[in-house]
């Protein structure tokens, strides 16, 4: 961590989500944001507010760093994509940056498509925009789909808890 001399700055994007109550709890340490696709919607990013003084660091920058947890409600059939800067920052032609809009636009485009596949065109749209390879940096992504819930009787329920 800085503070000990670590070189680097590492990020954390959290996000949990309460099944039953449909809603996905999320905070972030100098991560780029979730991003959240909706059917009749465009992506969008889950941002979260900054209280007074630093806030929402990356890891280990400031001791003391204040992190805000924000909510949303989800829905069956919403997409959540959450990334590294990699991503947005792959190198293409002239060493221009892949950036938000490219990869909003990736997302928009495979916004139908099943899951594994959406993620594949993502990452042939990254691989052919840094002309064939993606040595620059970390490029992780991950895309994550919102299911219907099970009905009652097949969930699990676990013997002395109660089920509100």
């Amino acid at each position: 961590l800085m503070y000990l001399n670590y070189p680097n700055n590492p990020t954390a994007a959290v996000a949990t989500f309460h099944r039953d109550k449909r809603l996905l709890y999320y905070a972030y340490a100098g991560h780029p944001p979730l991003m959240l696709g909706r059917a009749g919607e465009d992506w969008r990013p889950l941002e979260v507010e900054t209280s007074g003084g630093p806030s929402n660091l990356p890891l280990g920058v400031l001791a003391g760093a204040r992190f805000t947890q924000e909510k949303i409600s989800i829905e069956p059939g919403d997409r959540l994509f959450a990334y590294t800067d990699g991503v947005v920052e792959c190198p293409g032609p002239e060493e221009a940056l892949y950036g938000d809009h490219q990869m909003v636009a990736a997302l928009r485009h495979s916004a139908e498509q099943p899951l594994w596949r959406a993620r594949e065109s993502l990452r042939e749209d990254l691989t052919r925009y840094a002309g064939g390879s993606l040595v620059h940096d970390d490029v992780t992504f991950m895309m994550v789909e919102v299911l219907p819930p099970l009905p009652f009787w097949k969930r699990r329920i676990l013997p002395g808890r109660a089920r509100a």
